[in-house]
């Protein structure tokens, strides 16, 4: 069994994640009865925990309040800077949502919002086409709509930044759309009837489908109200880390049990717990025939080898290294993980094969961002003191040139020429430019010596 984990690490993580879901809801119905209670101690709790954590870490009290404490009374993700896009779908969703809500919603009769909901009242083709849509737009009071666009906020600008605007409007209405379609048959199980629904939730949960599959391995900030009963007065929060997966697993346990006290008749709220769990297993489904599993396990290898070799004290810097080569197999130009590995092999000694990361890196880079090109040269010449390819190295010294760092660009040059391995061609070439270098920085007399040995030459 444990050689079968060993082999297959993401189906561990997943039962991982299984298992953690069930010990909280079991916990959960173990406190329930004391949650009062807990609420009135918590920021008494709080004060002696972070005076713990706060000597444990050797930080002051304050930098650990700063860490782990948030106003943001929703759910997001704790890091996502490798996508640097704006997600326009995602907040133009939100903006519709709200819109409609409060400029749209109280200007309509109910015989009109009774036919924009699915199932509209007057059934026929049109209403039935133009209520799949609509609906996704309508909420029934404020509480419903912003924890709609809490939670569309925290999965929606995550996945947009990975799945592509266009992508992720498509998926949205297509989980919106299935989750009626669901909810419609749910209805009937459970009411023997035709029962209308409005609201963004199946949708939203049908990205928290796709976002369990494609962001599995990531880390949301969940905020728990650390000042007890007064957090509704001043909404101060504390930063509970919680796998992502766990988070929608446990959002997915409670839809499925309250969904199933609908059925058997204990449940009698209005909630459609039914396109909840309909969009949240279309999401599953949709990304993985879209292929995105893979994806997402590149982007865990990356992290986990941010996280390692950026010095986390949990994590064995061979994880990261291991990681790393395992993602740059798939994805040979990404150039943070390129560096990642270079900075790792050459840390304690300087190989050959970090020289090479090192230039491959500079190489991509040149076609894209000459500064950080210039900027990751600079790292590799005061590590290694050893020249690069020359033609590379000579146009590397020219951008240092523009930069106006005339020094550098001489010793880049310099450097070439002692190496000895030029051509007559590429020596008489930096013999020139070390001359004009100087004759620039007014060292006539090394000007000059460089110009006889280019005639000598």
């Amino acid at each position: 069994m444990i050689r079968y984990f060993q082999q297959r690490p993401e189906l561990l993580f997943v039962v991982k994640a299984f298992l953690l879901v069930v010990l909280l809801k079991t916990l959960q119905n173990i406190l329930y009865l004391w949650w009062f209670t807990i609420l009135l101690c918590a920021p008494v709790f709080l004060f002696f925990l972070l005076q713990i954590v706060s000597i444990h870490q050797n930080k002051s009290f304050l930098e650990i309040l700063v860490d782990n404490l948030t106003f943001i009374p929703a759910p997001y993700l704790e890091w996502d800077d490798k996508y640097q896009t704006v997600p326009w779908v995602t907040y133009t969703l939100i903006g519709i949502n709200v819109f409609v809500f409060y400029l749209v919603m109280p200007s309509l009769s109910d015989q009109v919002l009774d036919n924009l909901a699915f199932v509209p009242a007057d059934i026929t083709f049109i209403n039935t086409l133009i209520s799949q849509l609509t609906n996704l737009f309508l909420h029934a009071d404020g509480w419903h709509l912003w924890g709609n666009m809490a939670f569309l906020w925290a999965m929606g600008t995550v996945l947009e930044k990975r799945v592509g605007s266009g992508w992720l409007l498509g998926l949205y209405l297509a989980v919106g759309f299935a989750s009626n379609l669901l909810f419609v048959f749910a209805g009937l199980l459970i009411y023997g009837e035709l029962v209308p629904s409005i609201g963004a939730s199946g949708a939203i949960s049908g990205l928290m489908g796709i976002f369990a599959v494609r962001c599995y391995f990531k880390t949301i900030i969940f905020p728990f109200p650390v000042l007890g009963l007064f957090s509704y007065i001043f909404p101060l929060n504390l930063k509970i880390r919680m796998n992502s997966l766990v988070v929608i697993g446990l959002f997915f346990w409670a839809d499925m049990s309250l969904g199933i006290g609908q059925l058997l008749g204990t449940n009698t709220d209005n909630i459609a717990y039914g396109a909840h769990i309909g969009g949240l297993l279309t999401g599953v489904l949709l990304t993985k025939d879209m292929g995105l599993t893979k994806d997402a396990i590149q982007e865990k290898r990356l992290d986990t080898a941010r996280s390692a070799l950026g010095g986390k004290e949990w994590l064995d810097q061979d994880i990261g290294e291991e990681s790393v080569r395992e993602y740059l197999q798939r994805d040979e130009k990404d150039v943070e993980a390129i560096l990642l590995l270079a900075r790792k092999v050459s840390h304690y000694r300087l190989p050959d094969e970090g020289r090479d990361l090192y230039q491959r890196a500079i190489l991509i880079l040149l076609q894209s961002d000459l500064d950080q090109a210039v900027t990751i040269f600079k790292e590799y010449f005061d590590k290694y003191q050893q020249p690069l390819e020359p033609e590379l190295q000579i146009r590397l010294a020219v951008l240092i040139e523009k930069g106006g760092n005339l020094d550098f660009a001489t010793r880049c040059l310099e450097m070439l020429i002692n190496n000895g391995e030029l051509s007559p061609e590429l020596q008489d070439k930096c013999l020139f430019h070390c001359s004009r270098l100087c004759k620039k920085m007014g060292l006539d007399e090394a000007s000059e010596m460089y110009s006889a040995r280019q005639r000598d030459h």
